[in-house]
């Protein structure tokens, strides 16, 4: 979990510098502008170019302050997303040998985080009943995982899920249908999964109570 907190941080800070950096060509542009309004009563609106896009300040503007830091984040959270699946299956692949099982975790129905968990409890003995909140905001990231991966952002005509995910929080934002992560988003998902963890090594210290795991 630090090493992800300290990658969630990295990209934080690619996003800023990469904003700073526009901000910084735009100032050049309207000194630009102004020039060319004072030599031109009604000059047509130029493109400008900045790291290797060009267009007009606006849409420059949607692409460098909303459109690169979503896009950013969310690479962000589908590879943090993906290291937390790891590792729960490589817990599953633990408590097999722990218990002796001929049932690997890849034999159940489903997959991903939801796959995992179900063989902790089922083949595993975990009782992760204490958990439903923190497995609850699992849930809820997954599904803005899902969301990016498989439909680039696009929230689906009445999906509710998400929808209701994005009152709760000031850090996840729908705009026109697309979803756009917040700074600090990235940070909640870490917290939310240690969180989760925790509920793991709770029911993992009680079920293994002679270390063996």
């Amino acid at each position: 979990m630090d090493i992800l907190r300290s990658y969630a941080q990295s990209v934080e800070v690619q996003v800023k510098t990469s904003i700073t950096e526009y901000h910084a060509r735009r100032k050049d542009w309207e000194d630009e502008l102004t020039e060319l309004l004072q030599s031109e009563p009604h000059p047509e609106e130029p493109d400008f170019e900045h790291a290797g896009l060009k267009g007009h300040v606006k849409d420059l503007e949607d692409v460098f302050e909303e459109y690169f830091p979503s896009l950013q984040r969310s690479s962000a959270l589908a590879a943090i997303y993906s290291a937390f699946e790891n590792e729960l299956n490589r817990l599953c692949d633990l408590v097999q040998s722990a218990v002796g099982s001929g049932l690997r975790f890849q034999d159940l129905n489903g997959n991903g985080v939801e796959r995992a968990r179900n063989y902790l409890i089922k083949v595993g003995g975990f009782d992760l009943s204490a958990g439903e909140r923190e497995w609850n905001a699992i849930t809820k990231i997954r599904e803005v995982r899902n969301c990016f991966v498989h439909a680039d952002g696009i929230v689906k005509e009445g999906d509710r899920t998400i929808t209701a995910y994005t009152k709760e929080t000031t850090l996840l934002t729908l705009h026109r249908k697309k979803l756009e992560l917040q700074e600090g988003f990235l940070e909640e998902v870490i917290s939310a999964l240690l969180r989760y963890c925790e509920v793991l090594a709770r029911a993992a210290a009680a079920r293994f109570s002679d270390g063996n795991l």
